[in-house]
């Protein structure tokens, strides 16, 4: 009898249940949304690698760039390497990485080597508000947004170094970018384009600014990269009306299709 009654506890809660499912679809995971990604800007947190904590070069960090043009910027503590992003699922691939060639000591040297490889691993990621985590293999790196580690740098008082610039289709760091450099201090704006000094008035409003036509010194520049960073900085701010915005250290000037990255040191 014991059994019997037990038997038809067990058949009663199976055609409970199974009444249940018919009531309830099971749906599949949403796909992740990779424009959350666009034009944000990772710090390292946390690494670990093999179960182990990886300890990086003193005062260097992971950073991760997802440009509005489709590319992928990193870099850790020397080099920036950027290659076009191909976000397949919950799969970063990145293919033809350049890098820069500055020379640092070797420890740094191998970081920016392993961060190259973790990328050409095709990392999966997985974004959990300010949060991001990318794993290949054994190692998983966990990011920041930025934005949420730090205070956006004043405009005024900072030293704004170029960074990158895109036309309009293709954004790229350029060789020597640091030596092109600004500083907006009441309303005038001072810097160098890499190769000549420049000073002009502007007009500073929430998110515009007016840049009038600029004095610069006439120092011939031989170099074709310093050329070309001369004209690429010269043709977004010179007598032109851009809009702006800042990211922690990052500074955007936008004119029309044309647009320059700087990132900002605070002047003590």
């Amino acid at each position: 009898m014991r059994i019997g009654r037990f038997a038809a506890l067990l058949a009663a809660f199976a055609l409970t249940a199974a009444g249940c499912g018919d009531r309830t679809a099971v749906t599949a995971p949403d796909e992740p949304d990779a424009d959350a990604l666009t034009g944000r800007t990772f710090w390292s947190v946390e690494i670990e690698q093999a179960g182990r904590p990886r300890e990086l070069v003193a005062d260097t960090k992971v950073s991760v760039w997802f440009t509005d043009d489709g590319r992928l910027v990193a870099d850790a503590g020397c080099n920036s390497m950027q290659a076009p992003l191909d976000v397949d699922g919950d799969r970063l691939r990145v293919s033809d990485v350049e890098s820069t060639g500055i020379g640092c000591d070797e420890a740094r040297h191998r970081q920016d080597r392993w961060l190259a490889g973790f990328l050409a691993d095709d990392p999966s990621w997985r974004l959990d508000g300010d949060r991001l985590v990318l794993s290949a293999g054994k190692t998983s790196v966990v990011l920041q947004d930025k934005r949420t580690l730090e205070k956006n740098l004043p405009l005024r008082g900072t030293t704004w170094k170029v960074r990158s610039f895109s036309d309009g289709e293709v954004a790229s760091a350029m060789a020597d970018a640091e030596k092109a450099w600004l500083r907006f201090e009441g309303d005038r704006v001072v810097g160098s384009t890499g190769c000549n000094d420049f000073g002009g008035r502007v007009e500073i409003s929430e998110r515009r600014i007016v840049f009038e036509p600029v004095v610069a010194t006439l120092r011939a520049c031989t170099d074709r990269a310093i050329t070309r960073l001369e004209d690429s900085v010269l043709s977004v701010i010179d007598d032109a009306t851009v809009t702006y915005r800042i990211e922690g250290d990052d500074l955007t000037l936008e004119r029309d299709e044309r647009s320059l990255g700087l990132v900002g040191t605070k002047e003590k």
